[in-house]
């Protein structure tokens, strides 16, 4: 079979043109799919922009709140020390007694225990963008006081305990009245909490100088 020039030339155009059909279809298949794609992923993405939109708008107020916690957090964090030791507890007896003016007769201890793990930022001085994040540990150390009071010694004691500079909370009380000396005995549950992870640097509680020996420091024995 013998094609002309001219029946080439058609065959030719008619390929080109199948070739351009077959392109266009192939190309508009991928491009389709990539608009699919891309359409998919904007409206995975639109509930995204809305809330960051809505987080923009109210940009303001969280600063302001940001600036409000961060203060209230400054101003509370000193109260918890890194540590709560025995040492501690058996000095903060000691001032309970002196201050309040009720009779320690025994005081006994309970292991720290862990009531909260959370995240924590230190700023390196006022710049803000420069901080570092601190992973926290709070923990109450729980101490128990028998001793004899009246009921005024009572009333202080619970002021005492609520304004203790480093955060201290009084859990439990059970007294009752003894006739015979009119005064309350029984004992108080105290709770003392620390926090590790900020500082660990531990501040020793200050212990003044007692006589070698001494195993009265409550002064009971003999009354």
């Amino acid at each position: 079979m013998t094609l002309s020039k001219k029946d080439i030339k058609l065959l030719l155009i008619l390929g080109g043109i199948l070739v351009f059909v077959l392109s266009y279809f192939v190309i508009f298949k991928v491009i389709s799919e990539k608009k699919n794609n891309l359409q998919t992923q904007i409206a995975q993405l639109e509930p995204r922009v809305k809330e960051l939109e809505s987080y923009y708008d109210n940009l303001n107020a969280y600063k302001v709140a940001t600036h409000e916690n961060n203060a209230i957090i400054d101003k509370l964090m000193p109260r918890f020390p890194n540590d709560v030791r025995a040492e501690d507890k058996i000095m903060y007896s000691v001032n309970l007694e002196k201050e309040v003016g009720l009779d320690v007769h025994d005081v006994s201890f309970a292991d720290p225990v862990e009531v909260l793990e959370f995240k924590g930022v230190k700023y390196d001085g006022n710049d803000v963008n420069n901080y570092t994040n601190l992973n926290l540990k709070a923990y109450c150390s729980s101490m128990a006081i028998s001793c004899t009071l009246g009921y005024q010694q009572l009333k202080k004691a619970i002021d005492y305990i609520y304004a203790t500079p480093n955060f201290t909370t009084l859990n439990s009380v059970n007294v009752s009245y003894d006739s015979t000396t009119g005064k309350l005995t029984g004992g108080m549950n105290i709770d003392k909490y620390f926090i590790k992870g900020v500082d660990d640097t531990y501040k020793e509680t200050y212990i003044p100088s007692m006589p070698m020996g001494t195993n009265n420091i409550f002064n009971t024995v003999g009354e």
